[in-house]
């Protein structure tokens, strides 16, 4: 009886982080589907859209990595450059895993690899619920969403008119900027 409870309970919990990360979700997908546009747009080929969505998982990161692609930018210069944008996952790490004693250590692995700014707030706003189901519940769907609606955007960028392929790539020129320009003044 102890042991069915407690199932129940844990699945309690990942369902009330799957519910708390639905705005995430609503963020992500024209997030993810313009990444996606972009990739296909900038000929990146889907297998850079499938990996850097589901194995990199970070969208400023992917987003600066279309750029810099696109550019012709080293290798070099291109990991050290996603290394320091996600610098502040490494904050966001150390502070969740300080102050959050529910988690199973065993867990922390995968909890800091699908740790974004934004499962990073609402972990950090719902100290009292946060257990393993509800981190994992919080951080599985919108890593699905991202990679899912990436894929969705990739094939939607061949059924693009030319004039709206221009544009995106002109968007993706001000997302660089608007990444690039906030770093640069802090050095």
């Amino acid at each position: 009886m102890f042991m069915g409870e407690n199932m129940k309970s844990t699945k309690n919990n990942f369902i009330s982080g799957v519910r708390h990360s639905i705005p995430i979700w609503i963020g992500y997908i024209p997030s993810a589907i313009t990444l996606g546009i972009l990739c296909n747009t900038n000929s990146l080929g889907l297998l850079h859209a499938f990996l850097s969505s589901f194995v990199l998982y970070s969208g400023a990161a992917q987003f600066m990595l279309v750029g810099f692609l696109t550019s012709s930018v080293p290798l070099f210069g291109i990991a050290v450059s996603v290394f320091l944008l996600n610098t502040r996952l490494f904050l966001m790490s150390a502070t969740l895993g300080a102050t959050v004693d529910k988690v199973n250590h065993k867990a922390f692995p995968i909890v800091g690899w699908l740790l974004t700014d934004e499962s990073f707030s609402i972990l950090s706003f719902n100290k009292d619920k946060v257990n393993t189901a509800f981190t994992l519940g919080v951080q599985i769907p919108p890593y699905f969403i991202w990679g899912i609606f990436t894929i969705v955007g990739y094939f939607l960028g061949d059924f693009l008119p030319q004039n709206l392929k221009v544009a995106f790539s002109v968007g993706l020129l001000g997302l660089f900027v608007a990444l690039l320009v906030p770093n640069v003044k802090n050095i």
